[in-house]
């Protein structure tokens, strides 16, 4: 409804799009994992803030509701809220739901990779992680093997000096 300014709500997936589909502002108060990473897109977003659900209070809550219906941040979130909002209904709806089922049907699987890519967007992005994680290990691994090194040489340096001090005892007495 145009007179509903704020939308309250655990953000779901369905409710999140569908607020942001016809225009309302967004306050979450994320239950699950992938909620939070949703409210955390959002609020980057400039289109809503976020509550934690064990921190927050009635106070709290009133103090964030009367900031977001602050004419000023009203405003700006009201005009992210409609870019994001045309981005949605440019790139979205069941027409272009049906043409990327009939692409699919005509081109298989290739059709949904990207032309400059070789992986989909699921390979590609854990292929990085493993790349991320195999150059940290080779770090550690790299920094463990100095550590290791520089015991080695300060436990001789030390073995040195008590060889010297003990010849030196031996030829005082």
């Amino acid at each position: 409804h145009p007179n509903v300014h704020l939308f309250i709500f655990h953000c779901a997936t369905n409710s999140a799009y569908e607020s942001i589909w016809l225009g309302t502002s967004i306050l979450c108060i994320p239950i699950m994992d992938n909620q939070q990473d949703m409210v955390q897109c959002f609020e980057d977003a400039g289109v809503g803030r976020w509550l934690q659900k064990y921190d927050f209070t009635s106070e709290i809550l009133k103090q964030t509701i009367e900031t977001m219906l602050n004419k000023e941040e009203r405003l700006l979130r009201e005009k992210n809220i409609k870019r994001i909002e045309t981005m949605t209904k440019l790139h979205g709806g069941v027409e272009h739901a049906v043409d990327l089922i009939e692409m699919f049907a005509e081109y298989g699987i290739k059709s949904l990779v990207p032309i400059n890519n070789s992986f989909p967007f699921y390979a590609d992005h854990n292929y990085r992680c493993v790349c991320n994680m195999t150059i940290c290990f080779n770090w550690i691994k790299l920094l463990f093997r100095r550590c290791c090194y520089c015991r080695r040489t300060i436990i001789a340096h030390l073995k040195k000096q008590k060889r010297k001090l003990r010849e030196s005892n031996e030829q005082i007495i």
